[in-house]
């Protein structure tokens, strides 16, 4: 464990960036709270309404999903970085929305349902790695409850407007999705650094060493972090 600086209290060690980049990252946590509770509104009765063959065939493919995109969410994560595969979390809201939004029959609809559901998948897996790895271990715990906190207001949007018509529900998912997440995931492209712990096992010393002074109080705070992280990492690769 990391050794507390004298002089520093612990929340007095949260800077603006962290602070900022948590909440970024949360945000997709946030849409996703909002996305699963759309996607349990009424809108798929237009498309499987009545049709037992096609709820069937809706819920295994739902649930194959539910199954793979977290598995894939997180050997992706180790292949390309935190950073991009979070980046990936609004991309599939953006497109799903769009889909389901203007979706003309049953096939589209489920495909556009499906990006939705991989998007969720992709913020529920990354989004707590990011934030672990970026955040000091003495404000990991209240950082770290963000994405749960971001969720459940999400969720709570959602559900606290009803859903008059079929129509508006569409018209409202393709404003309420589309557009903020592509908002979302040009401020995360610009913002977010990339997880200092994933740069270290990357042997990208000098990026992770940038990206813990802009994370850290002070230089000293930086160098204790990087060396707990290079000894975490060591200590993985011989395990």
């Amino acid at each position: 464990m990391l050794h507390k600086i004298p002089g520093f209290p612990g929340m007095a060690r949260l800077t603006k960036f962290t602070l900022t980049c948590a909440i970024l990252a949360s945000l997709t946590s946030f849409l996703a709270g909002l996305q699963y509770g759309e996607l349990g509104n009424e809108t798929g009765d237009l498309f499987m309404k009545n049709n037992e063959r096609k709820i069937e065939t809706f819920l295994t493919f739902s649930s194959i999903f539910h199954f793979l995109a977290p598995l894939a969410a997180g050997t992706l994560s180790d292949l390309i970085g935190r950073r991009y595969s979070l980046l990936l979390s609004p991309i599939f809201f953006s497109f799903g929305s769009l889909v389901t939004s203007l979706a003309p029959n049953y096939v589209v609809f489920v495909t556009g349902y499906l990006l939705l559901d991989t998007g969720i998948s992709f913020a529920l897996a990354v989004t707590h790695v990011y934030i672990t790895e970026l955040s000091p271990d003495w404000t990991r715990w209240f950082l770290t409850t963000f994405p749960e906190v971001f969720w459940s207001i999400g969720y709570l949007v959602d559900n606290t407007f009803p859903h008059i018509s079929s129509k508006k529900i569409l018209i409202s998912r393709l404003g309420l999705g589309t557009i903020p997440s592509i908002l979302l995931a040009f401020a995360m492209l610009f913002t977010l650094p990339e997880s200092p712990g994933w740069l270290v096992t990357r042997g990208k010393l000098s990026e992770a060493t940038r990206v813990l002074t802009k994370t850290s109080v002070s230089e000293e705070e930086a160098k204790l972090r990087l060396g707990e992280i290079k000894l975490a990492a060591e200590s993985k690769q011989s395990g």
